[in-house]
Order: C-alpha cells, then structure tokens, then sequence
C-alpha cells in the first residue's frame, strides 16, 4: 500500500520549547489521553554522542533531560560563558542565563525536534520497516550533515501511528564565523578572529552550521529570506533520502502532493480561484445566515406562543384574585359576626355558698343533755312538754343540716358548671384573636402577591421587548451584511472581466464586440443570482 512521508521540524509549540520528558515518557501517563500505557513498553528509544560527555559524567541511566544537559554543558559552556561576560561587560546583568534556560527556554538555541512518519493512522509501514529506515537515514545524516549534533531519539509505539521523535542541535565553528561575519561586514564592528591564539569554540546557529556544511538555498542568485534559505534545501535532501530508503525496504511512497500548487499559476487564474474561493465561503455564509435567521424566527414565535399563554395565566389568576377578594369578604362577615356574639356574651354570676345552719351549743354534751332532759321529765309531768319540744327541735336541726348538706353539693355543681363556662369563652376571646391575626397575615400576603405579580409580569413584558428588539436588530444586520457581501463581488466581478477583456484582447486577438457580448451575458446571469433572494 502506497504511504506518504511526514518529515516535520520545529523547537517551539503552543506551550512554549518542546519538553523532551514526553519523548521518553518522563511524566505521568494518566494525563495524555491519547497514549495507552499497556504498550508503553515496545518503544524503542535512542541516545546518541555519549561519547562528547566527558568520561566520569556519563550515566547510561540518565534520561533524556539529563543526558540532553549533559550534552550541552560539555559542548556549549564556553559560548554560554562568552555570552554572559559580554552581558556583564555591556551592564546588562538581567541577560544572563544559566545552562538550563539557555537549553530549554531560550528558542533560539533550544534543541530542534523531528517528527518522522511514514504514513497515518489509516495505512502506516510496520514499526519493524520504520525502525530500519531511521538507522539508516542516521547513518546517512550523520555523514552528510556532521555539524548537527543528534541528541535523542524514540519511536512511540503507545499511540495510534507508529512515529519517531528525533532531537537534534545545530552547531558551527565560531572562528569560521567571525572571518565570514567580518568579510561580509566591513561597515560593522569586527568580530574577534583568534589572530591571538584563543582556542576555537562551538557555537549554536542553524543558518550558519548549514552555510559551513555548503547547503545553498535553493536559489543561491536570489536574496536569502524566508521561502528562500538553505533549510528549505536540508528539508528537501532529507524527505528525498527517506523515501529512497523507504523504497530500498519495498515501501511504495507517494510523490505527489495532496493539493495542486498555486505556484505557478498566472496572475487571472489565480485571482479566479481566489474569487471562486471566496464565493463558495460567502455562499455557505449566507446559508448559515440564514438558517440562522429561521432559528430566530421560530424563536420569536415560541415567545410569542409564550407570551399568550402568560397573558391566559394571568387573567386566569386574576380571576381566582377576584373570587379569593370574594371569598375573603365573606369571611370577614362571618368573623365580624362570630366577634360581635362573643363580645354580647355575658357571663353569670358565680353561685353564691350557702351559710352553714347555726345551732345552739349547750353547754353539755347532747346525750348528756338529753337524758337530763329525760331525767327531769320522769321527775316530773311537767318536763314532759318540755321533753317533746326539745326533740322536736333536734329533728328540726338534722333536716336543717340535710338541708345545707344538699345546697353544699348543689353549689359544687353550679361553680363546676361556671368554671366550664368561663374556660370557653376565654378560648373563644383566643381564637378571635388568632382569626384576627390570621385575618392580618392574609391581608398582607394578598399584597404581596400582588405586587410580586405586578414586578414579574413588567419585567416578562420588558424581557419580550428587549428580545424582539434585539432579534429585529439582528436581521437588519444580516440584511445589510448580506446586501453588502453582495455588491462588494459584484464589483470584483466586473474588476475581473474588465482584466479578462484586457487580457483577451491583448494576447488571443478577440474583438471587442464578442467579449463585449460574453460580458453582457455575464453580467445578466450574475445580476439574476444577486437578485434571487437569499434569506
């Protein structure tokens, strides 16, 4: 299956330098939803010059950070300390940096990433074929290219394409510098040119590492700028070498590019496609616009389906008000009756106690007394009388005392009876109260129903209107844009044919009369699509 070769470089992305810690997995892989940490383990992973760190500071254990850091410190210590004195010389303390930001925050000698794919995530080589052809495109690399110093590699089998991260830095004599920078720079301050024996020194600078190796741009008789420069040409060599070592492993490559080159396209033509381009994009805008514009108008018409039903609500709850005011009223009457008979309640007046009967105490005890009485009638006829008149007024005395024995009870009775009584009406008194209150509470309620009601049916009516005036205001807007986008084609439209009758005339020999009529035609189909309406 054919495949197509990916050979991307860059040092910065949006967060800023690249982190070498995700090349080798140095960072916790519950954050990257895209990796799958059960095939972690089949990466492959490279690390290459070790033999440029000095013999008692290399770990073959070292991540890639570390052995990156490494690296520099034993390549780049003298340019960093240049720098630095030259800073301290020209007062400038704030510029001084140390090793780490000098390697991984400052873009311009940061290290330069790779990203190589043969393929994608649909059709793809095997991880076995992409590791070949990397060895031996670094073989080749390092032989053509010996002033780029490889740092790190690893081919990442965790995610969805098998794909290889390469590190690299790119590096270049100082003193070949300084006699190229003070040739081609008499007008400018000279650059020291170790005339007193100073030791030479590497340097980083990608445009001068590639001008030392003799890569020319691709031009070399045009000025060097930004689609004119030499990494144009390393890019080019290196995407050409992969897919000739791709083809060494049986891969079938794909040559041609995925969209047609505007390049060599004349002026007319290009613009054509341009406008044709923009045409498209205006149209689906305007279709946009106006879907839009329907959503809106769907919008506006459930709010008003609200809106009536809201209007339905309310006279509905103003009509329960209405018989709620009735029903209140009512009450009230029967309040103010119920008030006014237990204001007209009177209470009776207590029972009075009955006197206990008073008797005689004589002065002996009464049987005593009585059978003296008797002693004295059988002494004599005459105490008989006497006798019988004493008894009479004994019995007399024990139905008086009956008598107040059963007032006594009669008076329990009615003071029972009273208590009952007067606990009622005191409940009653209670209850008037409460009902009163109640009556009070219901009174306030009321108005604050009513003035809740009142706030929230303005409020609903202002939120409709600042809606319908805000939707209304919004297709006038569209209107207007539409009508604008319109008119302005139209006259790159007329702009262009204008050019195609120049052009025409100039180069194919047609006569005015015949463009004329092909312009008029045109003009007629184009003025036909503007006036159909859109929205």
């Amino acid at each position: 299956m054919p495949v197509r070769v990916t050979n991307h470089s860059g040092r910065v992305g949006k967060k800023g330098v690249y982190s070498v810690k995700h090349n080798d997995r140095n960072f916790n892989l519950e954050h990257a939803k895209h990796i799958d940490p059960n095939k972690t383990s089949e990466n492959f992973y490279w690390k290459f010059n070790t033999e440029k760190i000095p013999v008692g500071e290399r770990n073959p254990d070292a991540t890639f950070d570390e052995h990156e850091s490494l690296i520099y410190y034993a390549l780049f210590s003298t340019q960093l300390a240049k720098s630095n004195e030259k800073y301290i010389r020209q007062r400038h303390k704030e510029k001084v940096q140390s090793m780490e930001h000098f390697r991984t925050e400052n873009r311009q000698y940061c290290p330069e990433e790779t990203l190589m794919y043969l393929g994608n995530s649909e059709e793809c080589v095997s991880p076995e074929i992409l590791k070949k052809v990397f060895e031996e495109y670094r073989t080749w690399h390092e032989k053509t290219f010996p002033l780029c110093v490889w740092l790190t590699a690893s081919m990442h089998l965790d995610e969805s394409t098998p794909h290889i991260h390469e590190r690299h830095v790119w590096t270049a004599s100082y003193t070949e510098y300084a006699e190229h920078h003070n040739e081609t720079h008499k007008t400018k301050k000279e650059l020291p040119d170790f005339a007193n024996g100073e030791e030479d020194y590497l340097m980083i600078g990608q445009a001068e590492s590639l001008r030392q190796m003799g890569i020319q741009p691709p031009d070399p008789n045009k000025p060097i700028g930004k689609y004119n420069n030499a990494k144009q040409t390393y890019s080019k060599m290196c995407r050409e070498k992969i897919a000739k070592i791709s083809q060494q492993f049986g891969v079938e490559i794909i040559f041609e590019p995925k969209d047609d080159s505007e390049n060599g396209l004349d002026l007319l033509s290009y613009k054509a496609k341009s406008a044709k381009k923009e045409l498209e994009a205006l149209q689906v805008e305007a279709n946009s616009l106006s879907q839009e514009i329907q959503q809106r108008k769907s919008e506006s018409e459930q709010l008003a389906d609200a809106n009536q039903n809201a209007t339905a609500q309310l006279h509905e709850t103003e009509n329960q008000i209405a018989a709620n005011q009735t029903e209140i009223k009512n009450l009230k009457k029967k309040i103010d009756e119920l008030q006014q008979q237990i204001l007209n309640i009177t209470l009776p007046d207590p029972p009075t106690r009955p006197l206990k009967p008073t008797r005689p105490r004589p002065t002996e005890s009464k049987d005593r007394y009585i059978n003296t009485r008797i002693d004295d009638s059988l002494r004599g006829f005459k105490r008989m009388s006497e006798e019988k008149k004493l008894s009479k007024e004994y019995d007399s005395l024990i139905d008086e005392w009956n008598k107040f024995d059963a007032d006594m009870k009669k008076y329990d009775l009615d003071y029972t009876d009273w208590s009952k009584d007067t606990q009622t009406v005191s409940a009653l008194q209670a209850h008037l109260k409460k009902v009163i209150g109640y009556e009070q509470d219901l009174e306030r309620g009321q108005q604050l129903f009513n003035h809740a009601e009142n706030l929230r049916q303005a409020k609903q009516i202002r939120k409709l209107q600042s809606q319908k005036e805000e939707l209304q205001s919004q297709l006038d807007a569209i209107r207007s844009h539409v009508q604008n986008l319109a008119e302005q084609e139209y006259q790159r439209k007329r702009k262009r044919d204008a050019e195609t009758i120049a052009y025409y005339q100039r180069y194919c020999g047609i006569s005015p009369d015949e463009i004329e009529n092909a312009v008029r035609e045109q003009e007629k189909q184009e003025q036909n699509f503007f006036s159909t309406p859109r929205l």
